[in-house]
């Protein structure tokens, strides 16, 4: 990996990093649908914008790599990062975080698989690392504190941690396929994630709100929670998307730890 490699890498983790503390500020008060279809509708307006400001590369990358674009959206952005969400308001953001941050196991054995990339020794490290993080996690509570999330058993956010972790794991795979194959520019990319996202986003979420009869606001704009999440579809998902056709495009194992 090259020092522009590492710089993307590291920047696309700062802007991640700011995730769990915000949606579980959100989360406290929102539910996890709900949260995906705010959120969706900043990364649709923000990634149509940078389309519209920064074009370049191609904009229709062909039939086949738009589908596996639109399912690895639905897969890692729509179902994994609900799951995600679920798991900060079960478990609290700092454990949701280790457990979720179990998808480089999947990742390894996924680019292995389909990719044909190779098994390098530092990547298996990093795989009894995070095995080793997780049985820790696992094992043993946090005693007197007064944090209510700590106190809970991680058994709670166990089970969406780790199907997150997966979501995304197939996600990162089918990503890396797409700039294998296409010569689709960042913002081109973004905008059909983009799409995708909001499509899937409100096809769960307006269902939901009928069943639960949610009275409130479709986009709650007038509150914080509101306003954090569609900040959060630019400041999370579209802003680490400029970084990923140079972080993708260097093989995953090299990146997973990252």
């Amino acid at each position: 990996m090259d020092a522009r490699s590492l710089l993307y890498c590291l920047s696309g983790v700062l802007c991640w990093g700011m995730a769990p503390v915000l949606y579980r500020f959100v989360g406290s008060n929102m539910a996890p649908q709900k949260m995906q279809a705010v959120r969706s509708v900043g990364f649709f307006l923000s990634a149509l914008a940078v389309l519209c400001l920064a074009p370049g590369g191609d904009f229709w990358p062909g039939p086949l790599p738009l589908a596996v674009l639109m399912i690895c959206t639905v897969m890692d952005l729509g179902v994994g990062d609900t799951l995600y969400f679920l798991c900060v308001i079960r478990v609290g953001a700092g454990r949701a975080s280790a457990l979720t941050n179990t998808y480089p196991l999947y990742v390894v054995l996924f680019s292995w698989l389909i990719l044909g990339e190779g098994l390098s020794s530092l990547a298996l490290l990093g795989v009894l690392a995070v095995v080793a993080g997780l049985l820790l996690l696992c094992l043993f509570r946090e005693e007197g504190t007064e944090n209510a999330y700590a106190r809970r058993p991680i058994a709670a956010g166990l089970l969406p941690g780790i199907l997150a972790g997966l979501c995304w794991s197939n996600g990162q795979v089918m990503m890396r396929w797409i700039y294998a194959h296409t010569a689709m520019g960042a913002s081109a990319l973004m905008f059909w994630r983009s799409a995708a996202l909001l499509i899937y986003a409100w096809a769960v979420f307006l269902p939901w709100r009928r069943r639960s009869g949610d009275a409130a606001p479709l986009l709650p704009l007038r509150s914080s929670g509101g306003l954090i999440m569609l900040a959060s579809g630019a400041l999370i998902l579209t802003l680490p998307g400029w970084l990923e056709p140079v972080r993708l495009r260097v093989p995953l194992l090299t990146i997973l730890g990252l």
